[in-house]
């Protein structure tokens, strides 16, 4: 499971990277990247760094939409299913899911030459592509095994690569960038990068250009023993807000500039998984029973408005106690934990992506909140996500997590 999550799993941000590569005017697109016309196959390591799946060959020709992606010569091991972790495209970390948008109108406006030829035509952010490309962590950390190294890096065998330490060879700024062209800054920006880095806060929006080296991934039963034995951290700000922090606790180091000090949880988030992604590909699950623990979710790029701020200061609820059976639901709110505010519960299509949610509906139930509403899925066992609206006005998303039974 774990070896599925970093080398196939990309956490449904296939749609984030769709709606870059529409909203960017061309200059983001996995999907040209992936394309033999743009970067061939038995030049990709060199250019782009990247590393060619074992089990393919380059396109010898265009497929049913006019692309001309590797070509599948070995299956992938059985069990590997699709719905969840695409098809595979030929590049390591990079997976194939079909549009559901590339509908019978959106067939017949496709043009696979013009796509890759004619910028009046790629730039069109109305444009719908068959596939959409997930990235999944294997993209930036598999890369030749240096006691086994491939005779020839562009045609590795799987012998000869390893999954955890580092790709020290992957030009980001033309994966992630394939249609920038010389001359302006953001191309300078990205030629600046030196290979084998990646700048994971540039979705932070930090405004800093940062690259470092990608972090190898090892030892991590003897650091968490480390961690152990050595002093206690403190943990301050937000960091006390994510699920089990403590002002002091010990603190396993993975992430060599540090950013790791505020505890395993909160070194996690600092890779991109989508939130809307995340709810949105989620089932609504059956109504919730009993008491839960909830944690707040202001995400980085939030604007920390008035509405935010006067919700946060007056439902700084400790959680959520359901009951299915009457179809309503109280909030535990601090710092009594006393049970108050009750919500309707209730199953209706999401104000997000029109799919059956459950709603927390306030609005017939409470004086002091009836202009809110929640929805919230189940992403996992126990754990649901959700959403805040203001009078249809997005604010701040939540997650709830229940006890295991007995």
């Amino acid at each position: 499971m774990g070896r599925n999550t970093w080398n196939l799993w990309s956490g449904g941000n296939q749609h984030f990277w769709n709606r870059a590569a529409q909203d960017s005017f061309g200059l983001m697109d996995l999907l040209k990247m992936l394309d033999n016309r743009k970067y061939p196959r038995g030049e990709r390591f060199k250019i782009l760094g990247v590393v060619n799946e074992p089990g393919f060959r380059a396109a010898t020709k265009p497929d049913e939409f006019g692309l001309w992606l590797d070509e599948q010569i070995e299956p992938e091991p059985a069990g590997i299913d699709e719905k969840v972790y695409g098809k595979p495209s030929g590049v390591l970390g990079y997976r194939l899911f079909p549009n559901p948008e590339f509908n019978e109108e959106a067939r017949k406006k496709w043009d696979g030459k013009r796509f890759y030829q004619d910028p009046t035509y790629y730039n069109n952010n109305k444009l719908v592509r068959p596939y959409r490309v997930g990235v999944a962590c294997g993209a930036c950390h598999i890369a030749p095994y240096p006691d086994n190294p491939p005779a020839d890096p562009e045609n590795p065998h799987w012998e000869n690569l390893a999954s955890a330490i580092g790709n020290q060879y992957i030009n980001e700024g033309k994966v992630f960038a394939c249609n920038v062209e010389e001359g302006g800054f953001f191309y300078e920006m990205l030629a600046a990068q030196p290979r084998g880095t990646s700048d994971t806060s540039r979705i932070a929006t930090d405004h800093i250009n940062n690259p470092n080296a990608i972090n190898p991934i090892f030892l991590l039963a003897e650091r968490k023993r480390i961690a152990e034995i050595a002093a206690p951290e403190k943990m301050v700000g937000g960091t006390l807000a994510l699920p089990g922090e403590k002002e002091e606790m010990p603190v396993p180091h993975i992430l060599k500039d540090g950013a790791d000090s505020i505890g395993v949880r909160g070194a996690t988030i600092r890779v991109y998984v989508n939130i809307d992604d995340l709810f949105t590909e989620s089932p609504a699950g059956d109504i919730p029973s009993g008491e839960a623990k909830g944690t707040a979710i202001v995400a980085p790029g939030t604007t920390y408005t008035k509405n935010v701020a006067d919700f946060i200061n007056h439902f700084a609820w400790q959680g959520k106690v359901f009951d299915p059976a009457k179809g309503v639901l109280r909030n535990r709110i601090l710092p009594f934990g006393l049970n108050a505010i009750i919500a309707k519960v209730y199953k209706a299509p999401s104000w997000l992506d029109n799919k059956e949610c459950i709603v927390l509906d306030y609005s017939e139930t409470s004086l002091l909140a009836h202009w809110i509403r929640d929805e919230i899925r189940e992403v996992a066992p126990r754990v649901y996500l959700g959403k805040v609206y203001w009078s249809k006005k997005r604010l701040i998303d939540f997650a709830l997590e229940f006890p295991a039974p007995g």
